[in-house]
């Protein structure tokens, strides 16, 4: 007698798991949108932003440090722009620099140095 043969089952590949694909989330609106300012978190951050407020308001200073300052009222004087940038009586230091007479009219748009060894505030002028 001959021997049988069964054929059995064939063997099957284990199932393959497909994954899907992600789907898109969407992206959390951030707490502050761009360029919106953070409310500081330290002091260290307090101080810096306070810095760079003060920055933005300083006057315009030449290579050698001294302050330009540019007309921007037709009633200013070189006694006024004394008083702002050096707290005291050195319009004739001033007018000097600039070879200027101490009560000379000041034209809107003219530039007037300012020496810096002079300069007590480096804001800009209002």
């Amino acid at each position: 007698m001959l021997p049988v043969f069964i054929p059995t089952a064939k063997p099957t590949k284990a199932p393959t798991r497909h994954r899907r694909p992600a789907a898109a989330t969407p992206e959390k609106p951030s707490a502050t949108p761009a360029g919106t300012p953070v409310a500081p978190t330290n002091f260290d951050q307090q101080a810096l932003l306070e810095k760079q407020a003060e920055a933005k308001n300083l006057a315009d200073r030449n290579s050698d440090g001294n302050v330009v300052h540019t007309v921007t009222a037709p009633n200013e004087t070189v006694q006024s722009i004394s008083q702002w940038y050096t707290k005291g009586d050195n319009a004739k230091a001033i007018a000097e620099t600039n070879g200027l007479a101490a009560d000379a009219k000041l034209k809107v748009g003219s530039k007037v140095i300012v020496p810096k060894a002079l300069v007590v505030n480096p804001q800009k002028m209002k």
